[in-house]
């Protein structure tokens, strides 16, 4: 993996759950801890661009620990959410502490590790592409347009409503942690007659 110009990521969670593949955290360069307790000695000890908040088993009681964890740091922090913990953590970037927003955005995992680096550094990118020249715009150019089309893949345009790709992943997921918690899943569908 190329050096990127020395920006620091730090993962905080499960990262089985955030990549593609078990070995995904080592295709990005970043620091790794467990819990959001060793992220905030992490942060406090470290200077990170970003950091990035695993949410599967801890969206509960992320707010809190969300909280903490900025009060510790000024970087920019990203949830990585599975589909199903989506509303979650659009609450979250949302929300504000104190004049300050707990999250400044999230991905839907699983992820691939350059499409993490490059949407979590992409804030930083942006602003470096306004500086730095034409070379770095074209590049944050074609990372606003892998973005748009990342949305127009997920979302009907027209009404701004999820698509059926989004659903049968969502669902996929759903389904796959019903039968890990022994839990059960109903479906409701409805027919909705001239639909305007």
């Amino acid at each position: 993996m190329h050096n990127r110009g020395n920006r620091k990521i730090l993962l905080v969670g499960d990262a089985g759950k955030a990549f593609l593949d078990a070995n995904g955290a080592a295709g990005v360069d970043c620091d790794t801890c467990g819990s959001i307790a060793e992220a905030i000695e992490a942060a406090a000890a470290n200077d990170y661009d970003a950091i990035t908040v695993v949410m599967h088993g801890i969206s509960g009681r992320l707010g809190p620990a969300l909280r903490k964890l900025r009060q510790s740091c000024d970087s920019r922090i990203v949830l990585l959410a599975q589909m199903y913990e989506e509303p979650i953590a659009i609450k979250l970037v949302g929300s504000r502490h104190n004049g300050t927003t707990l999250a400044n955005d999230y991905l839907i995992c699983p992820v691939r590790p350059n499409t993490l680096y490059e949407s979590v550094m992409g804030a930083a990118a942006e602003i470096a592409a306004e500086t730095a020249g034409p070379a770095v715009a074209v590049d944050a150019a074609m990372e606003m347009r892998i973005r748009q089309l990342e949305k127009l893949a997920t979302e009907d345009d027209l009404t701004g409503l999820k698509n059926r790709r989004y659903i049968w992943e969502f669902s996929r997921q759903i389904i796959e942690r019903s039968a890990a918690e022994n839990g059960q899943v109903t479906l409701l569908v409805f027919d909705i007659d001239d639909f305007k």
